[in-house]
């Protein structure tokens, strides 16, 4: 897991922040996966460091070090970018994602942040209440939104009261779209959201 505040220990250096978990590896193993992930985070020149003299976005990337030492196939990273500044955090978005295919580590990444979202992700959950609405790809998610808090909350749009005709037309006050529409059982035309991207 990846934590939102780092969870550094502040008495440890970089390299006994990495080295906290892998109690099962002989030294030399030990030794050679601390390097070999603090190499692959960037971090390979800074081992002897204390947290305090890390900036953050660098104290993030000793905490994504220590998680990715202990080798999981699948990391939780909860809103790890929520302390940097806006420049670092597009930075680290990048690297991150970089990172985790080269260590070909699944992730479940918490975010409000949906440039966040979209900058690391194949597949974004959107989720209302504890609930999943959508879960689809970030190209989906913007132009094929399934109900109107997901078209609101991905991106600029209006919603339109209309009515369906056999499902290959809708009215609006601005026009009729012709196409092929799908509404869900139960669901009034009025609610339905349809997303046109000018």
């Amino acid at each position: 897991m990846v934590f939102q505040d780092y969870a550094l220990f502040p008495h440890l250096s970089v390299y006994n922040n990495v080295a906290f978990g892998l109690k099962e590896l002989t030294a030399t193993a030990k030794q050679q996966r601390i390097l070999e992930t603090l190499d692959i985070v960037g971090l390979s020149t800074e081992t002897d460091k204390f947290h305090h003299e890390l900036s953050g976005g660098q104290q993030q990337r000793v905490t994504l070090a220590r998680a990715l030492a202990m080798r999981p196939r699948l990391l939780l990273m909860d809103e790890p970018f929520s302390n940097l500044d806006v420049t670092l955090r597009e930075k680290l978005s990048t690297e991150v994602r970089s990172i985790l295919k080269e260590c070909k580590t699944s992730a479940l990444f918490v975010t409000h942040n949906q440039l966040e979202a979209f900058a690391l992700a194949d597949v974004v959950g959107v989720m209302q209440s504890g609930k999943i609405l959508q879960w689809d790809s970030s190209y989906n998610l913007y132009h094929k939104p399934i109900s109107p808090f997901v078209a609101g909350f991905i991106g600029e749009g209006r919603l339109l009261q209309a009515s369906m005709e056999n499902g290959c037309a809708v009215h609006t006050a601005l026009g009729c779209l012709s196409g092929e529409f799908t509404q869900k059982e139960g669901e009034s035309v009025g609610s339905t959201a349809i997303k046109k991207r000018l």
